[in-house]
């Protein structure tokens, strides 16, 4: 199959894959035998079209909007885009730009990384940063940084410089590790750079009874309790391969403010996406980076949300002199075709659900509140009242618990070229769960 374009052909999708684009009003669609039926898809603020493809094959179609998120100030984006992998149906250097343009993806994040030991960086064809020639005023596609390590955890490197070595760690960096350096001198490295960090596959399977591995995946993770605990991952991959809301809300409820964010990894057709919020402010990747880090955001499969406390937006932290306080809470969830339910979670608990919401809520004490509803959910507002710090003991003993675990990994299975390696991450290791014990301590 083959879409013409200003005067060339670029290869696409096989017609069997599922075909789907839509580029400037209108896209001629190369098929054989004609009379197939076909659906076309422009992201998800446009409604789909399914149709028979004519005798001549050549389609000419144009999609309604039903939600122009970007005139009220939402971008979307993607923080996770893999796109040279063997099998996969596009490649960076061809296709990407046209896809993100189909998919009406505002913002584009795609990583390099580095696969298994023996494999080299791939989709390594670009510097870190914008694209010029993929990118205009409407459409932004740069490049970044995936940095794994299977036991400590994968981490997106969004708005860096300069390509953070070693890529990978432990057997996905070289044959027999060494399990080094933690994650949390990768993400200082960032935020020298002024960039942005999120956990990958956030969560995935840490509170599960698992065998923790070096080189298989998804053993991953285990470190991101201890780098959000000391504030250095401030983005949660919450709708992406592996992320746990169970896992994040626990966070939150330890005291700690955690965005939400969205990337497919792999895929590309019905993917997470990530909405952030720039008002008045200029379209530009560093304002977009800005307030996703804040947490100005909603993340989704599809539903556009709509969520305010007081008349405030997602990542607004609150402070009152006094508790408790009534606060004002409106929300909403607009899919294509119908208005869904939502709900208002505080703590992790829902209080109050229902289409349309517009009513009073009282908050008892310090807490994080969000919107949410099927295939959505918006990041926090952070609320503190006289003072007194959010903070879960149950919750942080868990962590704890995880902490644990990786510090029996580090004692009996990673590997580390000296002493004072090993002696490091156990440090590191050490600083986390401090932090959880004064949350327990504090809680009780």
């Amino acid at each position: 199959m083959n879409v013409k374009r200003a005067g060339f052909t670029t290869p696409l999708w096989d017609f069997q894959t599922g075909p789907y684009f839509y580029i400037n009003g209108s896209a001629e669609l190369g098929v054989d035998p004609a009379g197939k039926t076909i659906r076309i898809y422009r992201g998800y603020e446009y409604s789909p079209i399914e149709m028979s493809v004519p005798e001549n094959g050549i389609v000419d179609v144009k999609l309604h909007r039903w939600s122009d998120m970007a005139s009220k100030g939402w971008y979307s984006g993607q923080t996770h885009i893999h796109t040279t992998d063997i099998g996969m149906p596009v490649n960076f250097s061809h296709n990407w730009p046209m896809v993100a343009r189909a998919e009406d993806l505002k913002v584009s994040n795609i990583l390099t990384l580095k696969g298994e030991w023996g494999i080299p960086i791939y989709a390594n064809e670009y510097p870190m940063g914008i694209v010029p020639w993929a990118s205009d005023d409407e459409y932004i596609i740069t490049y970044a940084e995936e940095y794994r390590s299977n036991p400590y955890g994968h981490l997106c490197l969004l708005g860096i410089d300069e390509l953070i070595e070693p890529v990978s760690s432990g057997t996905l960096g070289e044959l027999l590790g060494p399990d080094y350096p933690p994650n949390t001198y990768i993400l200082d490295e960032v935020k020298n750079q002024g960039g942005v960090s999120i956990g990958a596959h956030f969560g995935s399977v840490i509170l599960e009874d698992r065998t923790i591995q070096s080189g298989s995946w998804p053993s991953t993770g285990y470190e991101m309790p201890i780098d959000v605990a000391l504030g250095k991952m401030p983005l949660a991959e919450i709708y992406g391969a592996g992320g746990q809301i169970s896992v994040w809300y626990k966070l939150l409820n330890c005291g700690f403010e955690v965005a939400a964010t969205a990337g497919p990894d792999w895929a590309a057709k019905d993917s997470p996406r990530v909405y952030v919020y720039l008002g008045d402010k200029n379209f530009t990747l560093d304002n977009w980076l800005k307030a996703l880090e804040r947490g100005i955001s909603f993340i989704t499969f599809g539903p556009m949300m709509e969520f305010t406390i007081d008349g405030e937006l997602p990542g607004t932290r609150l402070s009152y002199e006094s508790y408790p306080q009534t606060v004002r809470v409106k929300a909403s969830a607009q899919a294509m075709e119908s208005t869904l339910p939502v709900e208002i979670v505080i703590n992790g608990k829902v209080v109050a659900s229902g289409s349309d919401l517009d009513q009073e809520i009282v908050l008892e004490d310090s807490c994080w509140v969000a919107a949410r509803c099927q295939h959505a959910h918006t990041s926090p507002v952070y609320v503190t009242m006289a003072g007194r710090a959010r903070g879960n003991a149950k919750d942080a003993e868990d962590f704890i618990n995880v902490i644990e675990r990786l510090e029996s990994w580090i004692n009996t299975k990673a590997r580390f070229d000296n002493d004072a390696q090993k002696q490091t991450v156990l440090n590191v290791l050490d600083q986390g769960r401090n932090v959880y014990k004064a949350i327990t301590e504090n809680h009780k």
